[in-house]
């Protein structure tokens, strides 16, 4: 009896340590694949709002740890909102089982042989043990699925969302500025992006229900003579 007892408590260290050394030996994988997510919701991200406002985001010179950066926010958001839910489920059942009587038995149930839940699940297990494993194929099928399209959803959708979001809130927010050439003709507009040789610059037309309507301008920087512009810094709480 305890060579069974010592045989059983010693598989979850040893199932532990296999774990830690295969992640270990993945951890490159795994980094680069984080990595690469990462990069996928930024680019699309920047892409979006910078296509929605006129600007060519190749023409900006972002380099790949800035779309990481700007991906990996709003994955790491995510995930960091699913494991406070997790914790707080967590904490909830602690403090119910902490707070629960030890010395409170259970009430043992006899299941009934007649009655329909019992019959149900006889009918379920039967059907269960014939055909198992296409279930067990379809489940893992569909958590596969499920996986990709949660990658695709975190990666890709969500980030169009707050791209377009965050372009219509630039547009509706932002705060013109009067571009002076080296004519002193003056070209007011908000600007939304710069690169090496162009500033890239947006004037509302209108407002409504519809959206904004907006004219889309690039200035080359060799024609600009002084920028000038105004802005509100609010107060910290």
């Amino acid at each position: 009896m305890n060579n069974e007892n010592r045989v059983v408590t010693g598989i979850a260290p040893l199932s532990y340590a296999r774990l830690w050394r295969a992640v270990k030996f993945e951890s490159l994988s795994i980094v680069a694949l984080l990595f690469a997510l990462f990069f996928t919701s930024g680019y699309v991200y920047l892409e979006v709002i910078n296509s929605k406002l006129g600007v060519p985001v190749t023409r900006l010179g972002f380099d790949s740890y800035m779309y990481a950066v700007y991906g990996g926010v709003n994955i790491l958001i995510i995930f960091t909102a699913l494991l406070i839910a997790i914790a707080a489920v967590a904490v909830f059942s602690t403090m119910m089982h902490f707070f629960e009587n030890p010395d409170r038995a259970s009430p043992s149930v006899n299941p009934n042989p007649e009655s329909r839940g019992y019959r149900l699940a006889l009918w379920l297990e039967k059907r269960f043990k014939r055909s198992r494993e296409p279930v067990i194929a379809s489940l893992l099928i569909s958590l596969v699925a499920l996986g990709f399209w949660s990658i695709w959803k975190m990666t890709v959708s969500q980030s169009i969302e707050r791209a377009e979001l965050a372009a219509y809130n630039e547009l509706r927010q932002c705060t013109p500025s009067s571009v002076q050439l080296n004519s002193l003709d003056l070209v007011t507009g908000c600007i939304v992006g710069e690169s090496d040789d162009v500033l890239y610059l947006v004037e509302k037309r209108s407002e409504g229900k519809e959206g904004i309507v907006f004219e889309k301008r690039q200035v080359p920087k060799v024609r600009i003579r002084m920028v000038t512009g105004t802005d509100t810094l609010k107060k910290p709480d």
